[in-house]
């Protein structure tokens, strides 16, 4: 033993084992057995290399700790920053319920309801479009572009008439109203000038002309010499009912009043009288009555249009 101590290089008095501690309330007196000399002299062999080997297995934990430090940094600096706690976390972190996102702001009600306790009111409607006016209305009065466009609605099939206006925007005392008829069938011409100023005038037949007639196919050109129909106040629409009746017209029932040579027709509230005390038919009294010969009864055809002037400065 001593001479294996030599060849490594030990310390005799180096690796003397110290006493191991007593057991309580037992004296530590026993000598070491041979074997357990040998074991010692094994032991000392191998402490021997163990600097050197303590010495490797401290660099190899050492370069661990380098590298895990090293892992732990990079990881740290690649991983994304952790988000924000949850709403209503507590102080300590741990996981509370979540408060919802505010939710975006409704928009306003259309129409605010009615207060407890009260009825409903209806809300508002779109304006519907009046229906045509008709004939003859208790409160609205009588309406003479009405009763023109009804007279156009009852003319007879087939006997087509049309009017053409020369000009149809007119200047005060610059321009005259000059107009053309034409008709699908001979007849006799009745003419009814509507202003804006609610007069209302029969034009044709008149004292100068007499009774007009208009051939089939011909164009009438009117007013014709030595009649004039000079432009004159007021400004805005003129409407003509232009006429063409198989048989003469009777139109005392309308009470015209001669005016000149021409004859005025009554509007408004007087029109709507008269309109109330004639018996209802199928062709509008604006219209007038057919005259039958020999006071039989006979058939009333007719062709009309409705001619549109503008007067202006």
């Amino acid at each position: 033993i001593e001479q294996l101590r030599d060849e490594i290089g030990l310390d005799h008095t180096a690796l003397t084992a110290a006493p191991g501690p007593a057991a309580p309330g037992r004296a530590s007196t026993a000598s070491p057995s041979p074997a357990g000399a040998a074991a010692d002299a094994a032991a000392t062999a191998a402490a021997a290399g163990a600097p050197r080997k303590n010495i490797a297995l401290v660099g190899l934990l050492g370069g661990g700790v380098v590298l895990a430090a090293l892992a732990f940094g990079a990881y740290s600096w690649l991983s994304p920053a952790p988000r924000p706690a949850a709403a209503g976390a507590g102080p300590t972190g741990a996981a509370t319920s979540a408060a919802p996102a505010p939710a975006l702001a409704a928009p306003a009600p259309l129409a605010a309801g009615p207060a407890p306790g009260t009825a409903a009111q209806p809300g508002p409607v779109a304006a519907i479009a009046p229906a045509a006016a008709p004939a003859v209305t208790a409160a609205g009065g009588f309406d003479i572009g009405t009763e023109f466009e009804r007279i156009v609605q009852a003319q007879s099939p087939g006997f087509g008439v049309q009017a053409h206006a020369v000009k149809s925007t007119l200047r005060i005392d610059h321009d005259e109203l000059q107009f053309s008829v034409q008709s699908e069938r001979e007849g006799f011409l009745y003419v009814q000038a509507y202003s804006s100023d609610g007069s209302l005038l029969l034009i044709y037949p008149n004292a100068t002309t007499g009774s007009q007639k208009v051939r089939k196919g011909q164009t009438l050109k009117l007013p014709q010499s030595p009649i004039v129909f000079q432009t004159s106040e007021p400004v805005g629409p003129t409407l003509l009912l232009v006429m063409v009746s198989a048989r003469e017209r009777d139109l005392s029932s309308l009470q015209p009043r001669k005016d000149g040579s021409y004859r005025l027709l009554p509007t408004g509230a007087e029109a709507q009288r008269i309109a109330a005390s004639l018996p209802p038919g199928k062709i509008p009294a604006q219209a007038g009555k057919v005259i039958c010969a020999g006071g039989t009864p006979c058939d009333d055809e007719f062709g009309a249009t409705v001619l549109r002037f503008e007067t202006v400065r």
